[in-house]
This record gives structure tokens, C-alpha cells and sequence, in this order.
């Protein structure tokens, strides 16, 4: 079973992107969930993680932005290819180069993670929140455990054409996907840090 989580600030953007898209791919025992994030878009994501690491015929837990507005032809089908490419692969997203290759984090507004990720990470908020942070913060703390993290072309994510990106919430993002960075930069992957268990 796949589950598919987003958490949303806007409406009517979730409503006319992510929530048609994740229809249009769901399977007819995927998972869907969505948590309105009035407060804490971090605090809905791992609320949806904790309840989706209950199932035991989990294969995998799509975190996904309000703003995706299409994920290509077979998308659940791909996902179990990628995933089962390699046990230690424990999150997966779209590439926008050709193929498939390891990577530092995913790029864009969808982090797939497998099994064991959505049972061993945590949603920690570190500075202002932002779907890419997380994803971010998420792919470290893998990374942390000796998992991979690989970004594939073989996902055909893209966003809606509504102006999410505004200037004053660009700089926002950058700001929090520095923070995670910065707390990276005190917690060297190659020491394994540990302690990141729901």
C-alpha cells in the first residue's frame, strides 16, 4: 500500500493541484491523507508519517507540496521500481537530469520515502517551515543512518502554474532550507547521528 500525504495552508490551491493529482495516480488501497496545517506545516507532516508507519503493508509514503499538480503516468509503479532498486535506498525523488543517480536530497516538491524511512525519520521543524527543508532535514537524517537518497527523471512531478513562489516566500524557504543546513554543518553526516525514531 502507498500513501500519499500532503499538508495544506491553501484551499483552493490543494484542491485545483495536489489533491486532483493524487487522485488521478492513487491505487484502490492507497493511503490518502491530508492534514490542514494551520499551525505547523512540520507538525502535519509527521502526524501523517506516524499514522502511515502504523500499516504493516506499507511500501512507501509519498510527501507531497498543496502545489504538485501532476505526477506522471504509473507513478505508484515507479515508485516500487525505484525503492526496490536497492534496500538501503530510503527516499526518492524526481531528477531533473535523465536517469536515475544519488543525490545530497531530493529536488522539488515531492519526497518518496520508503518503508523503514517513515518508521526511523522524524518531521523536525528547525527555522521556518518549508515543504523543501523537510524534505531536506529528512534526506540528512537517511543519510545519517547510511541510507541513500536518489532523485530519478523516471518521476514527472511538476507544480502548478499559480504564483506560489512570491518573493516574500522564496526568501522564506531559503532562509529554512539554510537552518537545516546549519544544523547539518554541527552534525557531520559521517558521525551517524542517532535518536531520529518517531
Amino acid at each position: 500500500m502507498i500513501a500519499f500525504a500532503c499538508a495544506s495552508t491553501d484551499e483552493r490551491l490543494y484542491r485545483g493541484a495536489a489533491r486532483r493529482a493524487v487522485e488521478l495516480v492513487a491505487e484502490a488501497d492507497s493511503l490518502l491523507m491530508r492534514r490542514r496545517a494551520e499551525d505547523s506545516v512540520i507538525d502535519a507532516y509527521s502526524e501523517m508519517l506516524v499514522e502511515a508507519a502504523e500499516y504493516d503493508d506499507l511500501e512507501a509514503v509519498v510527501l507531497l507540496d498543496q502545489s504538485v499538480s501532476h505526477l506522471g503516468a504509473a507513478f505508484c509503479g515507479r515508485i516500487r521500481n525505484l525503492l526496490g532498486a536497492s534496500p538501503d535506498v530510503a527516499v526518492v525523488g524526481a531528477g531533473s537530469s535523465k536517469g536515475t543517480r544519488e543525490s545530497e536530497a531530493v529536488e522539488g516538491p515531492v519526497a518518496v520515502l520508503s518503508p523503514w524511512a517513515a518508521r526511523t525519520l522524524s518531521c523536525d521543524p528547525v527555522g521556518e517551515e518549508a515543504f523543501e527543508a523537510l524534505a531536506l532535514d529528512l534526506c540528512f537524517q537517511a543519510r545519517s543512518h547510511g541510507r541513500r537518497v536518489i532523485v530519478s527523471s523516471a518521476l514527472d512531478v511538476a507544480t502548478s502554474e499559480r504564483p506560489s513562489w512570491a518573493s516574500a516566500e522564496s526568501r522564506s524557504r531559503v532562509r529554512a532550507m539554510a537552518a537545516v543546513r546549519s544544523k547539518w554543518s554541527r552534525d557531520p553526516l559521517d558521525t551517524g547521528v542517532s535518536g531520529c525514531s518517531h
